[in-house]
């Protein structure tokens, strides 16, 4: 996955550019946001998407949990956790343990 100044800087990216960072194809972006996985994503002037500069790195957080085997249901569960802000952490954390030692144990 690319990481260019998108994450540096406070504009917002294209679908395209958006997905030339995160090596995401622009129908998974558009998945990712329809299921739930990618919050805010506003409308530009002309219509189109337009990602924020964080966007890119929670997609990378979630390719890495995608890599891990983490199914999307659990991906979703997790962002959903994640919108409740600092007091879902402990449940967050209790969600990655149960996902590494059920890939541990597929191991």
């Amino acid at each position: 996955m690319a990481t260019e100044r998108i994450q540096q800087t406070d504009r917002t990216a294209t679908i395209a550019e958006t997905s030339r960072l995160t090596g995401l194809t622009p129908s998974t972006l558009r998945y990712y946001e329809r299921i739930g996985l990618i919050d805010g994503v506003e409308r530009g002037p002309d219509g189109r998407r337009r990602h924020q500069a964080a966007d890119p790195a929670w997609m990378a957080f979630l390719l890495r949990l995608r890599t891990t085997g983490m199914p999307v249901e659990g991906m979703v569960a997790f962002a959903e956790l994640r919108r409740g802000g600092n007091a879902t952490v402990r449940e967050r954390l209790e969600l990655l343990r149960r996902h590494q030692a059920q890939v541990q144990q597929e191991v």
